[in-house]
């Protein structure tokens, strides 16, 4: 087939080449080949060639710019573990990510980590589905589905990038960015090809974490106020930092494609993803008056005093391993698939005890590993005028996770011994079928459900401090059914004029650190408290909206989302025994999601194409029973108000892109007290403006240079946002 370029990251409904209008192939919405306008709900499609052409660091910042997608800006580069969430739907866990179709998140807690360290030259495109989508991949499919698919190329490619970049301004933004990337891909054999790459990144990061205390000292200078605390009425001081967070990234991916017959595709991959993130040199701002010293500490008590540990952070390490074994035959008029996926992820932290000091002392050292094993099979085959899907899956996840006492808390090897452990399996049966019939020309429809059995097992706590019957037990297993049906409407009402509506329901089946995790925090005395009984939560939505082609390839959509979440997991308010503090994580009541999203993509004269999004979403807690003062209470973590503008010249020889991008203030409470802006600890309102400039010296080699925050703007996303700054890049390909 002609290779041709899709005109938007934004969204598209088409691609075109010289003369022709051809509608472009994806997978993720229906398991099976189908194009934009016959995928059932609002899907978007991000093409490499676009990929190229952003300024983004990593996967987070290439689909922010999406109509529907939250993704909060925090340290930038340095975010090990950023939540990418869709539709209102908060939280990680409630939104499913893909890598290659394989689910990334983990038995542990559902969260993502691999993708995000996997570099944007890996990729081939991104497809994002919006709308309940448990009906095809189970739980955690509420918001939608986003998969990160790699690229294996048709002819021989070889490939090298080589990056650096900095902060404008000394000690605003992450200092001296490296990156490097590399990729072979070629023929062993008439039917088999082979592909490698590696990519690393890193950086010696930038002082975004502040310490601060609630009120100054007598005899001791150097507290910097601020209005308040990002709770009105609660006044706080910065009285230094926890020093540079750098951060170091690296992904080795390996791919085998072999096909013995026409009708048959064998592959194979293995990636391993790791990063590692350290703090260096924390700095404190405040000197005793009597000496001029500098001081990390100062007596008082526990609300007026300051300990040195406040400045200390510790390390976090993560790695992954995926493999994946897939077979494929298409019969005269069918398709069999079967995969095999094992996805392994193990990581640790450190934390600083209370008495610990810059040069060591006790702390802990917190592993975890999770396993997610997954074998995948679809059928499919045409009868009449419709497509009928048949799959199964049968999924077994384990997670642990210890907590270590650590004779030096800056040395991870200097265990003495497991303070306490806890951990947990799962297993998933589930079968799902769907059917996709054109009714006439105009109408077509997607109908289809999935069974699934989640089974809880194996679950433990254990302290070795104490012999709390709370913190040291089994429990018992937990077994689960639920059924999740979606239908879906398109109908082409005229050849430009596209409706399409949708209707589902979704799940989350509760993770191992909600059903087995139970553990104390000493230095605050709060212990959170595990919940064996927990019910999956549920979610039903709906959709409607309006894909309009507009003259000289534009492309206005219109869509009016609508869901509501029953049994959200939370914890309870604290119920104090002993002078600890417990929160026993619950099912607490009623949510809804609910707004609109607007895109428009419009190529203008000159080779310059407008692309532009908005989206407006309206978020409240409807019941609550447990704390009936939430109720009318917005989500935290979910922003309101999310606009996207990005201007694109591209003449082949050389593009510039300029991008808009802003959301509105976010809560970071559940009862949204926090609405100070501008103070460490608040999640401001964002207004970044992005470029990055291209010029292709051959069709071997080009040279980009990109911008980040162009009017440097000075926010935070909790801890201080990076300010300007700078990275040039020189690609080759041959």
């Amino acid at each position: 087939m002609k290779k041709m370029v899709l005109l938007s990251f934004v969204t598209a409904a088409y691609l075109i080449g010289d003369d022709v209008s051809l509608a472009p192939i994806l997978i993720t919405a229906t398991q099976t080949e189908v194009t934009l306008s016959d995928a059932p709900g609002s899907v978007s499609v991000i093409s490499k060639e676009e990929i190229d052409r952003l300024p983004a660091a990593n996967l987070k910042e290439v689909v922010k710019t999406l109509e529907g997608i939250t993704a909060v800006e925090h340290r930038g580069l340095s975010d090990v573990n950023p939540t990418v969430v869709l539709r209102g739907i908060p939280d990680q866990s409630r939104t499913m990510i893909l890598l290659d179709g394989v689910p990334m998140n983990t038995s542990y807690t559902s969260t993502a980590s691999t993708p995000y360290i996997i570099l944007p030259e890996d990729l081939e495109r991104i497809e994002v589905i919006r709308g309940p989508f448990s009906s095809l991949y189970g739980s955690s499919a509420m918001g939608g589905v986003i998969n990160y698919i790699t690229q294996m190329p048709e002819r021989p490619e070889y490939k090298a990038s080589i990056g650096y970049g900095d902060a404008f301004n000394d000690g605003e933004a992450q200092a001296n960015v490296t990156k490097v990337y590399v990729s072979a891909a070629d023929k062993i054999t008439d039917n088999l090809k082979f592909k490698i790459s590696y990519g690393t990144i890193g950086s010696d990061g930038y002082r975004s974490d502040f310490v601060t205390v609630t009120q100054p000292k007598a005899g001791y200078s150097g507290f910097i106020p601020e209005t308040s605390s990002p709770v009105p009425s609660t006044a706080q001081w910065i009285v230094g930092n926890a020093g540079n967070r750098g951060v170091n990234k690296y992904d080795l991916s390996t791919k085998l494609l072999y096909t013995p017959t026409t009708n048959d595709t064998l592959s194979a991959t293995y990636r391993q993803s790791h990063y590692h993130v350290k703090y260096s040199d924390p700095e404190s701002y405040i000197t005793q008056n009597s000496s001029g010293n500098t001081v990390y500490s100062y007596p008082g008590s526990s609300t007026t005093g300051l300990k040195e540990s406040k400045f200390l952070q510790g390390q976090n390490d993560l790695t992954s391993d995926l493999y994946t074994l897939d077979y494929r035959h298409d019969f005269s008029n069918a398709t069999f698939d079967i995969r095999y996926s094992l996805l392994s992820v193990r990581d640790w932290y450190t934390s600083a005890g209370t008495t610990a000091t810059r040069n060591g002392g006790s702390g802990t050292v917190t592993p975890r590993e999770a396993h997610n094993a997954m074998l995948h099979t679809t059928w499919q085959k045409p009868i009449g005028n419709s497509l009928l899907l048949l799959g199964g899956e049968y999924k077994r996840n384990t997670s642990v996770s210890d907590t270590d006492a650590l004779s030096n808390w800056r040395n991870e090897n200097s265990k003495t011994l497991t303070t306490a452990s806890s951990g947990g399996k799962e297993r998933i049966i589930a079968s799902f079928a769907e059917v996709q019939s054109t009714i006439t020309d105009k109408l077509s429809t997607n109908i289809g459900g999935r069974f699934e059995s989640w089974r809880g097992y194996d679950g433990y706590v254990s302290d070795a401090n104490t012999s709390n019957t709370t913190l040291n037990q089994n429990y018992p297993t937990l077994h689960k059914n639920n059924f999740s049906p979606k239908i879906s409407l398109n109908y082409q009402v005229t050849e430009d004029t596209l409706l399409k509506t949708s209707w589902g329901k979704a799940f989350r089946a509760p993770d191992p650190v909600n059903l087995y995790r139970t553990y104390e925090i000493a230095a605050i005395k709060r212990v959170y408290v595990a919940n064996p009984n927990l019910n999956p939560e549920r979610s039903e939505s709906y959709d409607f909206g309006v894909e309009q082609k507009i003259a000289h390839n534009g492309l206005f959509k219109a869509y009016w989302f609508h869901t509501v979440i029953e049994d959200m997991i939370s914890t309870n308010p604290p119920l104090l025994i002993g002078g600890k503090s417990y929160y026993e994580r619950v099912n607490v009541g009623k949510a809804r999601s609910q707004g609109y999203e607007l895109a428009y993509i419009q190529p203008l004269i000159h080779d310059v194409t407008l692309n532009t999004n908005y989206t407006k979403t309206y978020t409240k807690i409807l019941e609550n029973s447990i704390e009936p003062a939430l109720i009318g209470k917005h989500f935290n973590g979910i922003p309101e108000t999310m606009a996207n503008v990005s201007l694109t010249y591209d003449n082949q020889l050389f593009y510039v892109l300029l991008n808009y991008n802003y959301q509105s203030k976010i809560y970071n409470n559940s009862d949204n007290s926090d609405t100070v802006s501008d103070v460490y600890g608040s999640i401001d309102d964002v207004s970044l403006m992005n470029t990055k400039l291209g010029y292709r010296i051959n069709n071997k080699m080009d040279v980009t240079f990109a911008i980040n925050n162009l009017m440097d703007k000075s926010y935070f996303s909790y801890e201080k946002a990076e300010g300007r700054s700078w990275f040039l890049q020189v690609n080759l390909k041959i």
